[in-house]
């Protein structure tokens, strides 16, 4: 009934993925590009190439950490 009130499609076995997928890819896409044409713009030193790691680091332990803590309630 939940479903049939919001007019809601059930899922396939992908799931939302590959429409996640698309925007994700158009994006990168994107930022390869600008990447490639201001090259110059991107270099950096061998110091921030450290800070830039670090900074990764903690953005993809932070995400990691996002994601196991709500797969239990997925």
């Amino acid at each position: 009934m939940f479903a049939q009130f919001f007019n809601m499609k059930k899922l396939n076995f992908l799931g939302i993925g590959p429409k996640i997928a698309v925007v994700g890819f158009s994006w990168l896409a994107v930022a390869i590009y600008i990447s490639l044409k201001f090259k110059p713009s991107f270099s950096f030193t061998e110091e921030g190439s450290r800070v830039l790691f670090y900074f990764g680091l903690a953005l993809v332990i932070t995400g990691a950490l996002f994601y196991f803590l709500t797969v239990p309630a997925l």
